[in-house]
């Protein structure tokens, strides 16, 4: 008597596969847009105030495309500040007024002082070095946000994943 098994089923099995694989992907996308609006929105939360310009131009795009090394499809958020929407006099000292207060430790001013006193952020977002005191508004703004959000993104993502393939 020979031992012999069948196999089966093949076929179910790989479209089972193949619309996980297409599940992971969207909920994966899915977890990136919302964590990038995420950090657009607390960046905006973070800004110093002057005219209330700043705030208003952080927002978040997707930018797809081919990776020139494996040839697949690639998206990519970008989180960043739109200078048209930055309003008249962003430009001071021949800069960039957001580079100025997100690259550098300044005293803030009367609207982000005031700001500072009414905003909420998440427990755990780092507070800026301002001079005079600690505040959430001011210096490293972006970068803060962000820092926030990529504690928890690998949590997110991994939980997309079990939702896509949860639902097989």
């Amino acid at each position: 008597m020979r031992f012999r098994f069948k196999v089966s089923g093949i076929e179910s099995t790989m479209y089972m596969l193949e619309r996980t694989d297409k599940r992971v992907k969207k909920h994966s996308e899915e977890t990136l847009r919302r964590t990038s609006h995420n950090i657009a929105d607390l960046a905006g939360k973070l800004a110093p105030r002057k005219d209330g310009y700043l705030e208003k131009a952080i927002e978040s795009r997707e930018e797809r495309g081919i990776s020139a090394y494996s040839g697949r499809s690639r998206i990519h958020w970008i989180i960043e500040v739109d200078e048209s929407g930055l309003g008249p006099g962003y430009s001071k000292y021949g800069t960039r007024y957001d580079r100025i207060v997100h690259d550098t430790v300044y005293r803030l001013g009367t609207e982000s002082r005031n700001k500072a006193g009414v905003i909420s952020v998440p427990f755990g977002v780092k507070r800026a070095r301002n001079k005079g005191r600690l505040s959430y508004v001011g210096e490293g703004y972006m970068r803060r946000a962000a820092e926030y959000h990529e504690k928890k993104i690998k949590a997110k993502m991994l939980e997309a994943v079990r939702k896509a393939v949860g639902s097989s």
